[in-house]
This record gives structure tokens, sequence and C-alpha cells, in this order.
């Protein structure tokens, strides 16, 4: 058996109270409550510390199912407006590859049109180059006729078949000038 301490006293009920009060505030407070237990304890009178206790206990219990209950009301909460943004990013979603397979499907006409455009301004380009070749050619062919002509024609068209041969050897870009008909 243990023996009494000189600290020890019998707990009487202003003590009592006097404790009570101080395990209250201790307890929220969030102190360190083995002093005080260890001090009921050695005056063999626990029971109103551990009603005490348990009613902190339940109180704390009481707080923490209302908080849980909050918290849980907020997750749900949550959960429904992710659900519903889930809802909107489909139908987002849905749209957006609607609206993706139409430009897709215009693009490839406008391609097909540039393709089309590209080709028929490369064929422009080319008859363009043949025909302005095609006029320099005709327009030395009517130069090389006359000096033809002019030397068929006998000497004294000489002079005038001879002026006509720098006009041909000068740059088919450049049109010639024909040299003038001088009849005899």
């Amino acid at each position: 058996m243990r023996q009494k301490q000189p600290g020890d006293v019998p707990m009487s009920a202003a003590a009592s109270e006097a404790d009570l009060a101080q395990l209250s505030i201790a307890i929220t407070a969030g102190e360190d409550l083995g002093p005080l237990v260890r001090r009921v304890f050695t005056c063999r009178c626990p029971e109103p510390l551990l009603a005490s206790l348990w009613a902190a206990a339940r109180d704390r219990e009481t707080e923490i199912e209302e908080l849980c209950r909050a918290h849980f009301h907020d997750f749900i909460c949550a959960i429904d407006n992710l659900r519903s943004l889930l809802a909107d990013a489909d139908a987002l979603k849905g749209s957006l590859s609607g609206s993706h397979a139409v430009l897709l499907s215009f693009a490839a006409l406008l391609l097909a049109s540039l393709e089309s455009f590209l080709v028929a301004r490369g064929l422009a380009g080319n008859l363009s180059s043949a025909l302005a070749s095609s006029r320099r050619r005709v327009r030395l062919l009517v130069l090389a006729n006359r000096a033809n002509a002019h030397l068929q024609g006998g000497n004294h068209n000489l002079y005038l078949a001879l002026r006509a041969v720098p006009l041909t050897a000068t740059s088919p870009s450049a049109p010639p000038h024909p040299p003038p008909h001088v009849s005899t």
C-alpha cells in the first residue's frame, strides 16, 4: 500500500471546484494535464476528474463531428462543381471537335483551290513566255524574209539586205525594227 506523502491533502469540495475550473482552462488552452492528473490521483478522488475529462472529450467529439460534417458538405459541393465543370468541358470538347472537322473540310477545299491556282498560274506564265518568244521569232523571220527579198532583188538592194543582218544579231528580247522598205 502506498504511504501518504507530506504534500498529500484530501480533496475538499472547494478544492475540487477549483481543480475542475483549472482543468477546464487547461483543456481549452491545450496545456499539459500531467501534473494536474497526478495530483488528483494522489488525492485518491479521480471520479470528478474522469467525469470532466469524459465531458470534455464528448464536447470535442461533437465539435469534430460538426467540423467533419461541414467539411464533408464542402467536399460534396466541390465534387458537384467538378462534375458540372467536367460536363461543360465535355460539351466544349465536342463543340471544338465539330468546329475542327468543319475547319479541316474547308481547309482541304482551300488547299485544293490554291493548288489549282498555282498550277494555272504556272501554266499561264509558261504560255505567256512561249507567246512572247513566238512573237520575237516571227519578227526575226519577217526581218530575215525581207533581207532575203532584198538579196533576190539584185545588187542595188544589197545595202538594204546588209543593213538587216545586224538587226537579226541583236537580242531577241528587244523587238527588232524592220529596215525601211525601199522599192526600186
